[in-house]
């Protein structure tokens, strides 16, 4: 994909305005990629409702995953090793649940959030002893916006 801004800017909706619904990932199984997964929706129409489950993706060169304008993203047993600062990474994205997932070591992050929009992101059953850190928050995220169980 070919891009010259590091996102997309928002739009009026409108007809020719895309719907990107109902992604389902499972056991998939990844070594020596770029980067892990990347979804990037449109800012006036989140993607929605994907899954991923039972994913291992090891040795990413460039970074884990990253999710910009999502909504309704499920994480069951993704297990991803990288060489980027965090693991996952999620901006205006919101009603996530990561679950029975695991950091790699020496990772400094677990979970970074990013941007306003970025709310109830559940962490459940997760191993995050590998990293410095299980979740950051930036400035515009709010103290709530996530939950560990």
């Amino acid at each position: 994909m070919l891009r010259y801004t590091k996102r997309f800017p928002e739009h009026p909706l409108s007809d020719i305005t895309p719907l990107y619904d109902g992604f389902h990932f499972k056991n998939i199984l990844s070594e020596s990629s770029d980067a892990a997964i990347s979804l990037i929706g449109l800012p006036e129409r989140p993607m929605k409702n994907i899954t991923f489950t039972n994913i291992t993706m090891k040795k990413c060169k460039k970074g884990g995953m990253k999710s910009t304008d999502a909504r309704k993203v499920i994480l069951k047993n993704v297990n991803i090793e990288t060489k980027g600062p965090n693991v996952m990474e999620f901006i205006d994205t919101s009603d996530v649940i990561i679950l029975d997932s695991k950091c790699a070591e020496g990772m400094k992050v677990f979970v970074q959030l990013k941007g306003k929009k970025t709310k109830n992101i559940r962490l459940i059953n997760n191993n995050t002893s590998n990293a410095n850190k299980a979740v950051s928050l930036g400035p515009e995220v709010v103290k709530n916006a996530v939950s560990i169980e």
